[in-house]
């Protein structure tokens, strides 16, 4: 085959294909697809949540003016020191705090008012001869059991048997003296202590 022939059959060969291809119409195919398909995404979301506020009420027999022996400092400077840390190290937590007693002669007067009105402090801190009368009154429940014999050999006896009457324990030490907290049962189980 010369030269001459094979570009005539290669024309033609182009010519045909794009007359065919002018022949033949595509076919346009419409088709609305729609894929519903639930995925299940693990995703770790931290929230920080603030703590609920607790609110405490805090008395402490004394006078405002008094001072500790030991250095001189006023108590309710040392006081109002201790609850502000004591506030810093743990959010939601408000501590009121007042001395009372003494501005009232000397007496529970202020105590006694409130636990007359159903508003006692949530923790109250006194000599065990001004809280006698509240266990006297059956307003202190029994803390029998809540020192083992070996926690009650740490204490002296003497200080043991006035905050023990005929029910049982109703005030434990605190430290040395003759001084107990005595705490609002209720509002500590509330907040979960």
């Amino acid at each position: 085959m010369s030269a001459k022939r094979i570009m005539l059959f290669v024309i033609a060969a182009v010519v045909l294909s794009l007359t065919a291809a002018q022949c033949v119409q595509p076919v346009v195919v419409e088709k609305e697809v729609v894929v519903t398909q639930e995925v299940e995404v693990e995703k770790e979301v931290i929230v920080e949540v603030a703590p609920e506020r607790v609110d405490i009420v805090y008395w402490i027999f004394g006078s405002e003016g008094s001072a500790k022996a030991d250095t001189g400092e006023l108590w309710s400077d040392f006081y109002s020191r201790v609850i502000n840390e004591y506030e810093k190290e743990h959010s939601g937590v408000n501590i009121d705090f007042f001395l009372r007693g003494v501005e009232a002669g000397g007496t529970t007067t202020y105590v006694d008012a409130a636990v007359a009105a159903g508003t006692p402090p949530d923790i109250y801190y006194d000599d065990i001869f001004r809280i006698r009368k509240y266990a006297q009154a059956g307003l202190l429940e029994s803390l029998e059991g809540a020192l083992t014999a070996e926690d009650k050999a740490t204490y002296d006896p003497t200080i043991l048997s006035l905050m023990t009457d005929e029910n049982g324990l109703y005030a434990i030490p605190a430290g040395t003296g003759y001084v107990a907290y005595v705490i609002n049962k209720t509002m500590f189980e509330e907040a979960g202590l």
